[in-house]
């Protein structure tokens, strides 16, 4: 069946139509993933759909990720990949997802055969001077390269950081390389912290997220990178500032026992209202890392909720806390109910953090809220898969509800008749039929 199937899809290859062409070739690639030894028979259709210079950008895109799929199926093969591989990478006149395309090949063939790395390594370095996309695929492929064999190209990483066109993309690699050579990370450390000084500021910010990177992969190497990045969170940047704070989030999730040093930096106030934002989503991120430091940001959170500038980055964060730490959640509510209930602006983030809060928790801020009709308009949606039920209480005048979850799991709450009626009746309100039974 196989051997059928192959033949009708080189055959479908050359087909006149385009649309069957694309589909024939990416099922080529996905096949000699599949069975590696029919790679060979699939090899000579997708060199030449990649090198065609009269077909479609669209076939030629998908012959050189199938191309890539071969390779790293097949290393024996990939050699007799490399040439159209890289022909493409290097023409500048090459329409740019190809480019992108022959760029992710490169580094798939050299994670399966990293003996050929070192014929793509300069090519993939001078890519990375190119324009966005392409620069991002070149950097994504030199990584790949780097991080097959380590030893081999950390001496010409080290050389690229002093170029300044491919410095940003050097650190990022340096990284990924420490992330899979130990031995190597005191090296890549080393370099690392001297670029956070560097005066330019896309340097200063790419040596940051690559400090982040390692810290997380390695964590014993934290502590090491953890005054640098400290120290960015002041950096006279706002950008250089921002991605400190989001680089101290990650740390922090990581690495837990960094949280006590990192707080006091998250917390820090700043008049940028985007620095500020980047601080609170750091905070909603350490909540969910390290619930019991809660109590210590609870009370800028709530602050940030009144400050239209950062209050819907506030209110989305009140929510995550109010889910990782159950027992914050009645001093999380209360502002949450308030945004969606006064501020139009507000209101739609409001109401969908609202949501994510547990219903038991919605139910136990019911009897305390000054807006109840709003949150009984978010309680009742819930109940058509979790019931309510009422009772009778032994207590002189008191009245139960009892929500009935999963696993046979319940909650009461004994309150006076008058409230567990107005509840009620709060409830079955246009529900059109009953959820809550007596």
């Amino acid at each position: 069946m196989s051997s059928q199937c192959l033949s009708s899809l080189l055959d479908a290859v050359k087909d006149e139509d385009e649309h069957v062409r694309r589909v024939a070739l990416k099922a080529l690639g996905q096949m000699a993933q599949a069975a590696p030894d029919v790679a060979p028979q699939c090899l000579p259709s997708l060199l030449a759909a990649a090198e065609d210079k009269d077909a479609s950008e669209e076939v030629r895109w998908v012959a050189l990720k199938a191309l890539g799929q071969v390779a790293q199926a097949a290393p024996d093969v990939a050699p007799q990949c490399l040439l159209s591989l890289l022909a493409a990478v290097k023409d500048k006149d090459e329409d740019e997802e190809v480019r992108c395309a022959a760029l992710e090949a490169l580094g798939q063939m050299a994670q399966a055969a990293p003996d050929l790395g070192s014929q793509c390594f300069e090519a993939l370095l001078a890519a990375v001077k190119d324009d966005r996309d392409i620069r991002w695929a070149a950097q994504e492929a030199l990584a790949k390269v780097a991080q097959a064999e380590p030893s081999q190209y950390l001496p010409s990483l080290l050389i690229a950081v002093e170029d300044e066109d491919v410095r940003g993309a050097a650190l990022d690699v340096l990284a990924k390389v420490a992330q899979v050579a130990p031995d190597m990370v005191s090296q890549c450390l080393e370099v690392l912290l001297a670029a956070v000084e560097e005066r330019d500021t896309d340097v200063r910010g790419a040596a940051l997220e690559a400090l982040g990177q390692v810290a997380q992969a390695v964590p014993d190497m934290a502590p090491q990178c953890l005054p640098s990045l400290l120290a960015a969170v002041k950096d006279e940047d706002k950008n250089v500032r921002r991605v400190a704070l989001e680089v101290l989030a990650k740390v922090t999730q990581a690495v837990p026992d960094m949280a006590p040093q990192c707080l006091p930096s998250l917390l820090a106030t700043t008049m940028d209202k985007n620095i500020r934002g980047a601080a609170l989503r750091a905070l909603g991120q350490v909540a969910q890392a390290v619930p019991d430091m809660a109590p210590q940001y609870l009370p800028s959170l709530l602050a940030a909720a009144m400050d239209k500038d950062v209050r819907w980055v506030a209110l989305e964060v009140l929510a995550k806390v109010a889910q990782a730490v159950p027992d914050m959640a009645p001093q999380c509510l209360p502002s949450l109910l308030l945004a969606a209930a006064m501020d139009k602006d507000a209101r739609g983030v409001a109401l969908r953090a609202l949501r994510q809060v547990s219903l038991e928790r919605l139910v136990n801020s019911y009897w305390t809220t000054q807006q109840k009709k709003l949150l009984v308009s978010i309680i009742r949606p819930r109940l058509y898969q979790t019931p309510l039920v009422v009772v009778p209480s032994t207590s002189d005048g008191q009245w139960g509800v009892v929500l009935y979850q999963t696993a046979g799991v319940s909650q009461k709450w004994d309150k006076p008749k008058e409230e567990i009626e107005q509840f009620v009746s709060s409830i079955k309100e246009d529900m059109g039929m009953s959820h809550v039974s007596r």
